[in-house]
């Protein structure tokens, strides 16, 4: 049996998660995108998280954060639910989207953690030999708008969303560009 996890307002975390067998649950497409980011900004705003840094990849992401609150746990499982419930619709699917090993959540306990882990994330795309320049990778990555100090937002639509069984974040944000979040 596992100890339970200790968590403390006022943290940092690094979130990844793969895809079941890794397979590329997530490659970039402009539904996919969009259902990532409206998914993390519409978890993130419900539960008062600041997202630091992200990168979607084909098969898994990386999430860095600042956890106000101590809601990191429902924050994870709304957001990760979300996006299952979507991909799984646009890419009409109907088994599970992520692995069956829970997501990986840690505790970032000193500054130059924070920092190695948002320039990690930031980075992994080129790290992974998948482009040569994070501007180049297509699907969601928030370096450039974190440099430019700006929010990236989604635009998902009550359709895509009704699609996606998304039936309250669709009753909650009605037909309107939605899902903005505040790089750093």
């Amino acid at each position: 049996m596992t100890l339970p996890r200790q968590v403390l307002p006022g943290s940092f975390y690094k979130i990844t998660r793969r895809c079941t067998q890794r397979q590329f649950l997530l490659r970039p497409d402009e539904v996919t995108n969009n259902v990532f980011t409206y998914c993390l900004g519409e978890a993130a705003a419900r539960f008062g998280i600041d997202v630091m840094m992200t990168t979607a990849e084909s098969n898994h992401h990386h999430t860095d954060i600042f956890d106000r609150h101590g809601n990191v746990i429902p924050f994870v499982e709304r957001f990760h639910k979300h996006v299952a419930k979507a991909q799984n619709a646009h890419r009409g699917r109907w088994e599970n989207l992520w692995s069956s090993e829970p997501p990986c959540i840690v505790r970032l306990e000193d500054p130059l953690a924070v920092i190695d882990a948002i320039v990690y994330t930031a980075l992994n795309p080129v790290k992974d030999g998948l482009v040569a320049r994070v501007r180049d990778w297509p699907g969601v990555n928030g370096l450039v708008p974190l440099l430019e100090a700006r929010a990236w937002r989604a635009r998902v639509h009550t359709d895509d969303l009704m699609r996606g069984g998304l039936r309250t974040a669709a009753a909650a944000s009605g037909d309107h560009p939605a899902g903005s979040v505040r790089a750093g």
